[in-house]
């Protein structure tokens, strides 16, 4: 008979973290996809699902309405702002955006998906399984900030204090005394360190260790580039907060238009087919984008190889089907082990080509996919009529009106952007190559935004982490000042921080070992109900996943006090980028032959972002422990457990405070 005390605190933390990491991905993330991935997530985003019913993404929609719906400001947006908010949603899905399987490797937006449910994870651990009570601890101790396991105690004492002691007012009350860390005590600088270490290595990943870093270099540059600093800076060192609000606006919204012209005259009363400076960086970014796959599929036509306009003509189809005509082509690639392309030609009764023309067609889909995708977006961004971003950017201003006046009195905004330009100039300084001089030394380059210096292989976690100590001031400035004369403001975020603390709160007494929290019960029932057998089985997976969770937490201390001692590895350290490369490296990718298995993320074939010519490091997807067969696992309790989530859910719903309109 199964055993339902077989789930020991340890196999419960293990099988939590499991179920959490991949359903966040899989049932969460993913499912934004498709046409319908908003259909059932709940209020705001679907309103008119039952407020009585659990929501289809349990994880990110009770982390929306616990954490993100009661912010100031965001609390007060309007009815016709979530509206709004829904149809681009609504628009963005029904665009079909390209799949990294058609692209022969991993995207932009693959990764920053990846990432995104690596992190969120966490706090949706959090909320679930909740944060027991350390009594008997408190700040009587000094933290070591080179030692790594002093850092790691130090971030689990500074979230218990917080959700169920008095740490908040603490840290509000200190930072309206003092800019200055050194005056915090231990605790708070240690945990401030640890946030530094991971937010950089977070940053390492994007921009130097990921599939697609390369292109995130670029991309950055490139805004960089385009935003007006000066005059920002001028708008923001109006004495007037309601005329700076309104500078600010104007400078990234108003419309330059022939119909902007005529709507202001009086000659016409039409929708405005302009675009504002922030839709016209937008799209002036996503041109070169654009101009840049344009050259090479001119390359890739004028090749000897380059198949015939009949072949062509359906890959040029194949782009423009919906998301589940594309999506059945897809599963049968998978299910017969043939390239996407051969599929395409196949089901359009064309002859399956063979060597290096079908080498040319697998990367026209590519660029043709990326293309579109480029030319979608910036017709949604920038060209739609009416403009719903920007009118809903405008509700968004309107409902921080409030707390952009109080911002306004209580900081120097000009010299806080200017601080922020600083910073983000320093850090594209990181990627720069130093071109060689004519005595074969080499000089810096003159300005850090030049695409054509921009390097990748080189920076390490401990140079992200010096950039974030050089400029970490100019943010504990503005803390400082907004605590010590934002008024109303500071006292409203102070109450939203404990009341957001509160939602971590469990009635439990510190764990002894690692479990599952308040989600152990509720996992026991789910084990103690299978058959002994399965049971078995599950437990075993379980167990191999434990020791990978044990192992990933040896690495990453390793890399912590590599960072902290200034001799760090080049990869950075955190268990979340274990995971974010576990996601990217389970990501399914055509086969780039005729027949042949399915490739995914990890595959040493899988070219880098838009760079054909790179192929991964030899050690790339062996930074970090290899992570076990958990599909068992997956396949028995996955559905199960997401259900409990789903039910737990619900009492999270602050519905009731969320009106929205429904189309």
């Amino acid at each position: 008979m199964p055993d339902s005390s077989a789930l020991t605190p340890q196999r419960a933390h293990a099988l939590f973290d499991l179920l959490v990491h991949q359903k966040t991905y899989f049932a969460d993330v993913v499912r934004f996809n498709r046409p319908d991935g908003i259909v059932g997530y709940g209020p705001p985003f679907d309103p008119a699902t039952s407020t009585t019913a659990p929501s289809s993404a349990p994880v990110l929609q009770t982390l929306l309405s616990r954490f993100i719906l009661p912010l100031p400001g965001v609390r007060a947006f309007t009815p016709t702002f979530w509206a709004n908010v829904r149809k681009l949603l609504v628009e963005c899905a029904g665009a079909n955006l390209s799949d990294s399987y058609d692209h022969a490797g991993l995207g932009l937006r693959r990764t920053l998906a990846a990432g995104a449910s690596a992190l969120l994870e966490y706090p949706g651990r959090g909320v679930f399984g909740k944060i027991a009570n350390r009594e008997g601890k408190g700040e009587v101790k000094e933290y070591d900030l080179e030692d790594p396991e002093a850092l790691k105690d130090a971030w689990e004492e500074f979230l218990a204090q917080a959700v169920h002691g008095d740490l908040v007012d603490r840290v509000f009350e200190k930072v309206a005394e003092t800019d200055d860390l050194d005056q915090h005590g231990s605790l708070l600088r240690a945990a401030h360190e640890y946030i530094l270490i991971h937010f950089a290595s977070v940053l390492h990943y994007i921009y130097v260790e990921s599939p697609d870093a390369r292109y995130a270099q670029k991309l950055s540059s490139n805004l960089l580039k385009l935003i007006p600093w000066m005059m920002l800076r001028q708008s923001l060192r109006i004495g007037n907060a309601a005329s700076m609000i309104n500078a600010v606006v104007k400078l990234f919204l108003t419309k330059l238009s022939f119909t902007s012209f005529t709507n202001w005259v009086g000659l016409s009363n039409n929708p405005d087919d302009g675009m504002n400076l922030m839709q016209t960086i937008i799209s002036t970014v996503m041109g070169w984008d654009v101009t840049e796959f344009e050259k090479k599929l001119k390359t890739i036509k004028e090749s000897e190889d380059m198949p015939s306009e009949d072949y062509t003509a359906k890959l040029n189809e194949y782009v423009g089907f919906d998301y589940y005509v594309q999506e059945s082509y897809r599963q049968k690639s998978q299910v017969e082990g043939k390239s996407i392309v051969t599929v395409i030609f196949e089901e359009s009764s064309l002859e399956p080509l063979e060597g290096e023309s079908h080498h040319v067609a697998v990367e026209y889909l590519g660029l043709r996919s990326k293309l579109r995708d480029r030319e979608v977006l910036s017709k949604i961004i920038c060209k739609s009529s009416p403009d719903i971003l920007t009118q809903t950017i405008r509700e968004g201003v309107a409902a921080y009106d409030p707390i952009f006046r109080a911002v306004h009195n209580a900081v120097d905004l000009s010299s806080t952007c200017l601080d922020l330009e600083s910073f983000l100039r320093d850090f594209m300084k990181l990627f720069e190559a130093a071109p060689p001089s004519s005595n074969g030394t080499s000089t810096p380059t003159p300005k850090a935004t030049q695409d054509t210096n921009l390097k990748k292989n080189d920076v390490g976690v401990e140079q992200f982490a010096a950039v974030l100590r050089k400029h970490q001031h100019s943010l504990h400035k503005f803390l400082h000042q907004m605590a010590k004369n934002g008024g109303s403001v500071t006292e409203d975020y102070r109450t939203y921080a404990k009341e957001a603390a509160a939602q971590l709160k469990s009635s439990r007494k510190e764990d002894t070992q690692p479990s599952a929290g308040d989600m152990t019960l509720d996992l026991e029932k789910l084990v103690a109900a299978l058959p002994a057998d399965k049971q078995k089985q599950v437990l075993e997976a379980v167990d191999m996943y434990a020791g990978y969770l044990m192992a990933l937490t040896s690495v990453t201390e390793d890399r912590v006090r590599g960072v902290v001692q200034g001799n760090a590895p080049r990869a950075g350290p955190g268990v979340f980028l274990a995971r974010w490369q576990n996601l990217l490296g389970a990501t399914a990718t055509t086969p780039t032959k005729p027949s042949g298995p399915v490739r995914y993320g990890s595959s040493r074939s899988v070219p880098e972002y838009d760079e054909k010519e790179t192929e991964h490091d030899d050690d790339q997807w062996d930074k970090w422990p290899k992570a076990p067969d958990v599909k068992i696992v997956i396949d028995t309790l996955g559905k199960d457990f997401w259900k409990v989530l789903a039910e737990q859910g619900k009492e999270y719903w602050v519905a009731e405070e969320v009106q929205t309109d429904v189309d």
